[in-house]
């Protein structure tokens, strides 16, 4: 896997499924709607470099993951995280700090580096998740 479907596919278990508790809440305070890796411009995002966050989770190719909040200062989130991929059955299981700059970006540094990604109108993506 390339470093950019493997940040993408780790950011997508950092936030992919609730907390026990939390149903009534967000994960994150972050916009619904795709995010993109921001070194990439929105109208060339790929499968590998796009997530979809609805409040609940960031759905990122066949990664099904679990995480657990450990603790959270300001917009600063220290979570724990194990991720299952149905692709390669593979598991991967790792720490990672959220850093949430704004209702629309976020960073995630974890033992793989450190990842931003912001959020792209559907106008602006290619096909098949633009609206064009």
């Amino acid at each position: 896997m390339n470093n950019s479907k493997v940040a993408l596919l780790l950011i997508g278990c950092a936030v992919a499924t609730l907390q026990p508790g939390a149903a009534l809440s967000e994960i994150f305070p972050l916009k619904h709607g795709i995010y993109v890796l921001s070194n990439v411009p929105c109208g060339q995002a790929s499968f590998g470099t796009l997530g979809s966050y609805d409040g609940k989770g960031i759905t990122i190719g066949h990664a099904s993951c679990k995480v657990k909040v450990l603790n959270k200062s300001g917009n600063t989130y220290n979570v724990s995280t194990k991720c299952y991929s149905e692709r390669d059955d593979s598991t991967t299981k790792l720490t990672e700090v959220y850093t949430i700059t704004s209702h629309t970006s976020f960073t995630v540094k974890n033992d793989n580096g450190e990842f931003s990604s912001r959020y792209c109108e559907r106008s602006s993506l290619p096909s098949p998740w633009g609206d064009k």
